[in-house]
């Protein structure tokens, strides 16, 4: 028996679904078409062909169309080489500040657009500390994703990370999973609040000079203490349960 979610007023509208074979997509996916959606599902090449299938069934059960397309990252290639080419078009006025570099890890090729704000000051504002004079994006392109990422660090280390020591291997992520029931049929969500802390500091210090005692002495007493944030969501039958804990040092 599906729940009635015809009040959110999507009939005939067209939604698209990652990773709806299992877990948290395939609820989302039986969610829309309940709402009255047409669903596009989007799917990895390889694997749970049969448990695809029986989930577009499912929503053709529901008097809403399906459609199974795979991920193709060779296309996911050309879309982002022609996203390149044509901010590289950008570069041909200097006085719009864009660059576009490229750089070799591990054989993938990152790509790089940076933005230079062409009348910054040379003193930062300190009343301007969220405007930053500079803005880099980034993206990358794998046999099997497609990494983009905000800042000069992200792709490369997402790239970098060995599948083989990921962070399933990590005694304080496995515990605080294993500790909320584990996570065999939906999604996890973890984030790193003290990393995260550790790794933005330094910007925001350089963004805000002025604002870094300000910080030290009446906002990071709140934060230091803060270690991670840990939800674990559960699919059991028409119910999305998600069990959520703040661990603090």
């Amino acid at each position: 028996m599906h729940k009635d979610y015809a009040s959110f007023g999507l009939t005939d509208k067209v939604a698209i679904v990652t990773g709806a074979s299992q877990g948290i997509g395939r609820a989302i996916a039986i969610g829309l078409a309940g709402a009255g959606a047409h669903l596009v599902l989007a799917k990895h090449p390889d694997g749970r062909h049969d448990e695809i299938q029986e989930v577009k069934r499912e929503i053709e059960g529901l008097g809403r169309r399906a459609i199974i397309v795979p991920t193709d990252m060779e296309a996911a290639r050309r879309t982002m080489d022609r996203l390149g080419t044509f901010a590289g078009l950008a570069t041909l006025d200097p006085s719009i500040g864009i660059t576009v570099d490229q750089r070799d890890v591990e054989g993938v090729e990152i790509t790089s657009l940076t933005w230079q704000d062409p009348n910054a000051a040379s003193e930062p504002d300190p009343a301007m500390a969220f405007a930053p004079p500079e803005v880099v994006v980034e993206w990358a392109v794998t046999d099997n994703r497609v990494l983009v990422g905000v800042g000069d660090q992200f792709v490369q280390r997402a790239l970098n990370q060995d599948a083989a020591g990921s962070l399933a291997e990590t005694p304080g992520y496995s515990d605080a999973i294993a500790d909320l029931g584990g996570a065999s049929n939906a999604g996890v969500t973890w984030i790193d609040l003290r990393g995260l802390r550790l790794a933005l500091e330094p910007t925001l210090a350089e963004m805000d000079p002025s604002g870094a005692e300000m910080y030290e002495t009446e906002i990071l007493p709140f934060l230091e203490p803060l270690d991670r944030f840990v939800s674990v969501a559960h699919v059991d039958g028409d119910i999305l349960r998600t069990d959520a804990v703040l661990l603090v040092d």
